[in-house]
């Protein structure tokens, strides 16, 4: 039987080579103009970018309580902010911020689709962004709140069974929302998931002719 931690490494590997090859392919391999809206599996290889975009962006937040554990005894309040916020908030703010500016994030970038307004097919605003992240965003908000409240009112000690129990709930809620996602996106002719038909938008390619590059 193979090694846990060489699996591990493996599937890493594996995972960290998505995004250099899914921007090679994308790039080099126009669309057809009849696969303007079959953006499945360039949107799935942009999910795992930008997975691995959030997990670099977070890593200091996500483990600075690890580097410096006196902090739960000198700044409660920071290790709460830090360790409970920090990943739930750079993910949210990432995925608003790149969609409302751009109609991208990194990994839509690399995988040449774009979101955009499913009446006019024009740049979305920050709302039409807001709400294709909101049902998500208020599913995790109360277990949040209610971990903050176990690590600064009701669990003195801080062990990490809070936070444990937080990461186990919002991996069940993300798995959740992510199948009434994909059921949806593969149900319609314009490839429109949930958050798309809330929000007002649709994905697009934007590699359709030769020589188009944005």
């Amino acid at each position: 039987m193979l090694d846990f931690t060489v699996i591990m490494v493996t599937i890493g590997l594996v995972f960290l080579a998505v995004p250099p090859i899914a921007w090679w392919f994308y790039r080099k391999y126009p669309a057809n103009p009849d696969q303007r809206y079959r953006t499945f599996w360039p949107r799935l290889w942009a999910s795992i970018t930008d997975a691995l975009v959030v997990i670099v962006l977070s890593f200091i937040p996500q483990n600075f309580t690890n580097f410096y554990p006196a902090v739960w005894d000198t700044a409660l309040w920071l290790a709460v902010i830090l360790g409970v916020w920090g990943y739930p908030a750079i993910t949210w703010f990432y995925s608003i911020f790149l969609h409302g500016r751009f109609g991208q994030t990194v990994g839509k970038m690399a995988t040449r689709v774009r979101v955009v307004n499913s009446l006019t097919e024009e740049q979305i605003t920050f709302r039409h962004a807001l709400l294709r992240d909101c049902v998500p965003i208020l599913l995790s908000i109360p277990l949040l709140i209610y971990n903050s409240y176990l690590l600064l009112i009701e669990s003195p000690v801080r062990e990490s069974s809070a936070l444990n129990e937080l990461a186990n709930w919002t991996i069940y809620i993300r798995l959740i929302w992510w199948l009434v996602e994909l059921i949806t996106m593969l149900t319609n002719d314009k490839r429109r998931a949930v958050h798309d038909f809330i929000a007002g938008t649709v994905v697009v390619r934007t590699n359709i002719d030769e020589g188009e590059d944005d």
